[in-house]
């Protein structure tokens, strides 16, 4: 009934975390972007897209990492489509202005460098953000993994990088367009979100 979304609402309203400047969500760290959404809040499910999937992935991450590390707000993050060494050296990458080459080949770093680099590994193993690097992952393994993590970890935000990584074969396939499973995706994520 409405009365009853008016009482859930009013609960949410009270009970939400205000990080800084009205931000009633969990902050991404882009100002702009925080002040426009107020944070990302409970049950929504926001779609990033890119020309680039590296854009995309970089963005996710820096968001990802300013909700873990500056906020202290446990993240999961899913991404299918690299591996979670990879993942650490963009996060470095991000955190330290270093390029992923300088990081591949470390041995040429300064000693200013490397304290900042060894700063940054601090940060990011005293944050609570957790990375999940499974292929094919789909909507049942993403479901167990947010459900498991929301009760151990407290998780209070799921970014999935690579929408098309996730699969559901029993419920459509190569049969469908792309169109259709992009929306059976969104869907289930939605369904998921709350």
């Amino acid at each position: 009934t409405l009365a009853d979304a008016i009482v859930e609402t009013i609960n949410l309203m009270e009970s939400s975390q205000c990080h800084e400047e009205g931000i009633i969500g969990v902050p991404s760290g882009y100002h702009e972007l925080d002040k426009m959404t107020k944070g990302f809040r409970p049950g929504t499910l926001t779609v990033l897209a890119s020309w680039s999937s590296e854009e995309r992935t970089s963005c996710a991450l820096s968001m990802a990492l300013n909700m873990a590390v500056r906020f202290h707000d446990p993240v999961l993050f899913f991404s299918p489509g690299m591996a979670v060494t990879d993942l650490v050296l963009r996060m470095l990458s991000l955190m330290t202005g270093l390029t992923l080459s300088e990081l591949r080949y470390s041995s040429s770093l300064t000693k200013e460098q490397r304290s900042k680099l060894n700063n940054c590994i601090d940060k990011i193993q005293e944050a609570p953000l957790y990375l999940d690097d499974t292929d094919n992952v789909d909507i049942q393994h993403l479901r167990a993994k947010c459900r498991r993590m929301r009760m151990d970890q407290h998780i209070c935000m799921v970014i999935i990088d690579g929408l098309w990584f996730v699969a559901n074969p029993g419920e459509w396939g190569c049969s469908h367009g792309g169109e259709k499973n992009a929306k059976m995706i969104a869907m289930h994520l939605k369904s998921l979100s709350k």
